[in-house]
């Protein structure tokens, strides 16, 4: 059946929802994949520098029990996280308390978002994330795992493999079924995502036009 005006019509003003989400998705990919491997590149929460996450930080993170529980946090729980993360971290006590001085008057709420958005950053490319595991992973044992991948697939030491940026272990661990397979690779999987799904819209949509 030949198309009418009426379906180009739908399938024109369905595209101009989908095209600027599939070119944010675009460059939103691509930021993410290149970002991890410049090393001079800096993050940043609200007013503070931070490094890119690694598992060495999340570890220390952990230990010291910011990601515990499910209540609001706290002032010192915030300040922790980004005194852990900040380039100029170490492990003094004096240091500690005169960051924690300095910034005491911090607005929580803003920063928690933050800090918030700054993790989902970190565990944008995190392998099962899109089946609905979360930033962190719920799984206990995933650091393990990571390592034990990494490790077994390029042969790289422990400390060496503690300290490679999450994002970048994530691309890394996304190219080694591909690779091994001989797949092609998928640059954009978010706007790979959204294409297929403006042409199952649209194909639904000239169904249910020549159906009416």
């Amino acid at each position: 059946m030949a198309q009418t005006s009426q379906d180009s019509d739908r399938v024109a003003n369905l595209w101009a929802e989908y095209q600027p989400r599939i070119e944010q998705a675009r460059r939103r990919d691509a930021e993410g994949s290149t970002l991890p491997f410049v090393e001079l590149h800096e993050e940043r929460i609200g007013d503070f520098p931070a490094v890119i996450l690694n598992i060495q930080k999340y570890l220390l993170l952990q230990q010291a029990g910011v990601f515990e529980g499910k209540g609001d946090k706290t002032v010192n729980d915030v300040l922790i996280f980004l005194w852990i993360v900040h380039p100029e971290f170490v492990a003094e006590p004096l240091r500690s308390k005169a960051f924690f001085k300095e910034h005491a008057k911090i607005d929580l709420q803003a920063y928690a978002t933050q800090i918030t958005d700054y993790l989902g950053s970190m565990f944008q490319m995190m392998p099962g994330k899109e089946s609905g595991k979360s930033g962190g992973g719920s799984n206990k044992d995933w650091v393990a795992s990571l390592v034990d991948l990494i490790a077994s697939e390029y042969g790289w030491p422990e400390k060496e493999i503690l300290n490679i940026p999450l994002p970048r272990l994530f691309h890394y661990v996304s190219r080694i079924p591909q690779r091994l397979s001989g797949s092609p690779l998928s640059f954009s999987k978010e706007a790979d995502r959204l294409q297929a799904e403006f042409m199952e819209k649209a194909n639904t949509d000239q169904e249910d036009g020549a159906s009416g």
